[in-house]
């Protein structure tokens, strides 16, 4: 994110007057976990890939549970991506 010396205020001038930030597609691409200390986000969105097959697939599950241990932590709801059927939304 560029500019945070502009971004941060204006997302807390924002929050203040009832807006809230997502953190889409967390664990994929260039999201750095630097966001969730600097940045006010109410959500973190994780990406769909690792919620496809989660069922049957550990490796996704740990990491499923350690971004939701993240989001937790710094008091965000949290939103999956891609869940399909009723075994993913368990």
């Amino acid at each position: 994110m560029r500019l945070p010396e502009i971004v941060i205020p204006f997302m807390r001038d924002l929050s203040q007057r009832g807006v809230g930030f997502a953190l889409d597609d967390f664990g994929s691409g260039a999201t750095s976990f630097r966001y969730l200390k600097d940045f006010q986000f109410d959500f973190l969105k994780i990406d769909g890939q690792f919620i496809k097959d989660v069922e049957h697939n550990a490796d996704h599950q740990v990491l499923v549970h350690a971004l939701l241990s993240i989001a937790r932590h710094f008091g965000m709801y949290t939103i999956a991506e891609a869940v399909e059927t009723s075994a993913t939304s368990a």
